[in-house]
């Protein structure tokens, strides 16, 4: 619920072994401009002193969860569970947000209050500390600095991927909808989640940066050395054949799977795998793909 009539906002981070760089996530949740909110801080099983770093803040609004590891979306599925505001965001213990974040997102929410999903942008600190701006760059064709769709399927086909988990909030009841996050999946348990969301809800974006990605750690990111299907990829058919879910969403999403297909061929190539590169790019409908990806993905395959 929202506590008196106010919005409120839940905050979920999850931490393992964040000791090192924790303070920084914390600090600039605790110097947002808009200060109703509550920060969910869910230990997953930590071997450092996590927990000490945070029992040294004097602050009502910080809970403390620890729990036995479990990975990422174990912990964050804790949070959402715990969390009483009436939306729900997200940090990881290693990025930051810039104080404008929150403000943001209330601004998006007051004035898109049909959507289910609510994004801000974002920029990547690299590790010698430069600053690129990301999301501005990726939504450069779009003219207005906040915009509302009710197909996330075709904002993310007409210019690439613009989110990240750090500028994401979601109206609390959506998780009733969608459900929780995939456990024990190894990579894109969070692109899975925001897929679902973007298959029954409209979106609201705002271009204007308040996060930033940090390159400088970087803990959650090992070296992959493996191409994965999208785990999302296994509710695609489902979605494909539900009522509730659009004419239009549904024809975007048959444009992302072939999308897809060429994004893990331009990785099999990059991993030096072309056999099985050869085999996928068999499979995909050029139709629905960027013709100069297709033709670079060729060339760089021969």
């Amino acid at each position: 619920a929202n506590i008196g009539g106010k919005l409120m906002f839940s905050v979920v981070m999850p931490a393992y072994n964040a000791e090192k760089f924790i303070d920084v996530s914390v600090k600039s949740v605790l110097a947002q401009t808009y200060s109703d909110f509550e920060l969910i801080i869910v230990d997953d099983g930590s071997k450092d002193k996590t927990r000490e770093k945070i029992e040294q803040y004097n602050d009502k609004r910080i809970r403390y969860i620890y729990q036995e590891n479990g990975g990422v979306s174990a912990a964050r599925n804790k949070g959402i569970l715990e969390s009483r505001g009436g939306f729900v965001c997200f940090l990881d213990c290693d990025d930051e947000w810039k104080e404008n974040h929150l403000e943001e997102l209330r601004g998006l929410i007051d004035n898109n209050s049909h959507c289910g999903l609510f994004i801000t942008g974002y920029d990547i600190r690299l590790k010698d500390g430069k600053i690129i701006h990301k999301s501005e760059h990726i939504l450069k064709n779009i003219s207005s600095e906040q915009f509302s769709s009710d197909n996330g399927f075709d904002v993310l086909n007409k210019n690439g991927y613009f989110f990240n988990t750090n500028t994401i909030c979601c109206r609390r009841d959506v998780f009733d909808k969608v459900g929780l996050f995939e456990v024990g999946i190894k990579n894109g348990e969070d692109d899975d989640m925001w897929y679902r969301i973007f298959a029954y809800y409209s979106i609201a974006v705002s271009k204007k940066s308040t996060t930033i990605y940090n390159r400088t750690n970087c803990v959650a990111t090992a070296n992959r050395l493996d191409v994965c299907e999208p785990f999302f990829m296994t509710r695609v058919e489902r979605l494909l054949n539900l009522s509730d879910v659009s004419q239009q969403k549904r024809e975007s999403l048959l444009i992302w799977i072939e999308r897809s297909k060429l994004s893990r061929v331009r990785q099999y190539v990059l991993f030096g795998n072309k056999k099985e590169a050869l085999n996928l790019i068999k499979t995909i409908d050029i139709k629905k793909v960027n013709k100069k990806k297709y033709l670079e993905t060729i060339l760089c395959l021969f």
